[in-house]
């Protein structure tokens, strides 16, 4: 049987396949125009949605989750079957084993082994660590884990993951002084005011030149941060596993060498 860091890393390994296989159909929606501008009668121009983006990604971004989230669980069962102290553990403890990633502190202070019910057993080491990972504490890493855990029970146990369309107007200015851009991000339904060629000082010519292109973004009302900047689907899949690759995974390997 194959030990929890090498089956934590084929894990992660199906995971970025699933990551990959999204960024191919985020390529492809986005080369499909989903998106259509209007002319407004106010002379401003209206950017809307007019197709979704497909439901292959909810599906795919659901499983890389799965493979990421049970990578932890993995590694969690190890740690406790290891059993440094050899002490009797409970019965079924296998049924109730995973990797705490609480989102809120536990009402009294985080003093070892508040994770008991999950980790029995586990060495004062041990608990630190995966202490300092807790979503709540609001670290980087636990930003990113607290985000795994949300999208992880969103999918498991109420519906797909929620995606949505996201928009981005670029503008290319150009003037005798030199090229400029700009990047903004936009809701479907705005409305871009008029792009005309401007002068500077009634004498140097300014040309704007504007475009506008879609991706995917999630759109689950549990996570707000993700949902304002709207930040691209398989940045934040690629984000999660590579902390939990680069991180976490080689953490416990030097956890389980000296447990």
């Amino acid at each position: 049987m194959l030990n929890s860091i090498d089956a934590a890393n084929l894990k992660l390994i199906r995971a970025e396949e699933h990551i990959e296989a999204i960024r191919k159909h985020v390529a492809s929606y986005t080369a499909s125009d989903p998106h259509e501008r209007t002319l407004q009668s106010n002379s401003k121009e209206k950017v809307s949605v007019s197709k979704s983006p497909p439901l292959e990604i909810s599906i795919l971004a659901g499983e890389a989750v799965h493979q990421i989230r049970s990578t932890l669980d993995h590694l969690a069962f190890d740690l406790v079957n290891l059993n440094p102290s050899n002490i009797q553990l409970p019965a079924n403890w296998e049924e109730n084993c995973l990797f705490p990633l609480w989102l809120n502190p536990a009402k009294k202070p985080a003093v070892y082994n508040c994770f008991s019910g999950k980790l029995p057993g586990i060495s004062k080491r041990a608990f630190a660590l995966i202490e300092s990972y807790q979503p709540y504490r609001g670290t980087p890493i636990g930003h990113v884990l607290g985000t795994l855990a949300e999208l992880s029970n969103v999918d498991k146990h109420r519906h797909l993951n929620l995606i949505k369309a996201r928009l981005d107007v670029r503008e290319q200015i150009s003037t005798l002084r030199g090229n400029y851009a700009s990047i903004r991000r936009i809701e479907d339904g705005a409305e871009l005011d008029p792009v005309a060629d401007t002068w500077i000082d009634g004498c140097e010519p300014v040309q704007v030149e504007r475009s506008v292109t879609s991706g995917v973004s999630f759109d689950e009302p549990g996570l707000k941060e993700l949902t304002r900047y709207q930040i691209p689907i398989q940045d934040v899949l690629q984000l999660i596993l590579e902390q939990v690759k680069k991180i976490i995974v080689p953490a416990f390997h030097e956890l389980f060498d000296n447990p």
